[in-house]
């Protein structure tokens, strides 16, 4: 008898054990047909409940019957995440407070980032890093890459350090090279909607052709040569002339559709004025 009992009470014991654990949920869930790794989310059947209020929430969507969410006719792998200052039950996509897209792998095999940028940090290499971005230097919308700027312009790998931007200026229609020590950056060179190509050191305007049987222009010599092209070619081959502010001596050569001027010194980069005078086509 005392063995029996003995026995009964192990196993009340054991099973009350079994019963109080709490076994982890598992990450793998169905919903609406397609399959989700989840992450601090629990579909219900209706919404999906957080069960760390006050961490944020992940959930990988593989989309088997349904396209992604605004994206219609398009299926892919969707990995989406949930704010941690949000409370309370969450079913809709794109909300301040429901599932916000993070990364998506279409059927296509595009990659859609949702965030501001990929940050790209090379291996063992130390801050400053470099990052594909797309935001807001608080003035302007900006597309490019950066060295040493977070994706979002809130700040600087490393403070002490130069920030660089090459890219498109959206609001301005440019494109641009900035630098800087500060969120506000310094244009070192840009190219505009007319094609005008200005720098901190030269500026550049675009030449219109307005009188063909004679015009002028003035250039900087680059590794000897400067090449001077019309904007509408002459019917024969103009006279060129050309001066150098420089000391090295300079020659043409003439085409219809250019002129170019020739230093001897090759690595000659003054400043050369050129005349031409021709035939208009």
């Amino acid at each position: 008898m005392r063995r029996i009992a003995g026995a009964l009470l192990i196993g009340m014991l054991l099973l009350g054990t079994r019963g109080s654990a709490q076994e982890p949920p598992s990450p793998f869930q169905e919903v609406a047909g397609d399959g989700w790794i989840a992450s601090n989310a629990r579909f219900d059947g209706t919404n999906w409940q957080a069960r760390l209020a006050n961490r944020p929430s992940f959930g990988l969507q593989l989309g088997e019957v349904n396209d992604i969410p605004f994206e219609r006719g398009t299926a892919g792998a969707t990995f989406w995440a949930r704010d941690a200052s949000c409370t309370g039950p969450f079913s809709a996509f794109g909300t301040a407070c429901g599932w916000k897209l993070a990364l998506a792998v279409t059927q296509f095999r595009s990659l859609v980032v949702g965030g501001n940028g990929i940050e790209i940090d090379g291996l063992t290499l130390k801050a400053p890093y470099g990052r594909i971005m797309s935001a807001s230097d608080g003035t302007n919308r900006r597309f490019g890459i950066t060295s040493n700027i977070f994706a979002d312009w809130s700040g600087a790998d490393v403070a002490a350090a130069p920030r660089w931007f090459a890219g498109f200026n959206i609001d301005r229609d440019r494109f641009e090279i900035a630098r800087g020590m500060s969120a506000t950056l310094a244009p070192l060179a840009s190219v505009d909607a007319e094609g005008r190509l200005s720098a901190t050191s030269a500026a550049v305007e675009r030449v219109e052709q307005t009188a063909p049987e004679s015009f002028a222009a003035r250039g900087r010599l680059a590794g000897g040569r400067y090449v001077f092209a019309f904007h509408r070619p002459y019917a024969h081959i103009p006279v060129c002339v050309a001066s150098s502010e420089g000391t090295a001596p300079v020659h043409v050569q003439s085409a219809t559709a250019t002129c170019s001027v020739l230093s001897a010194d090759h690595h000659d980069a003054a400043i050369v004025n050129v005349q031409v005078t021709g035939d208009p086509n």
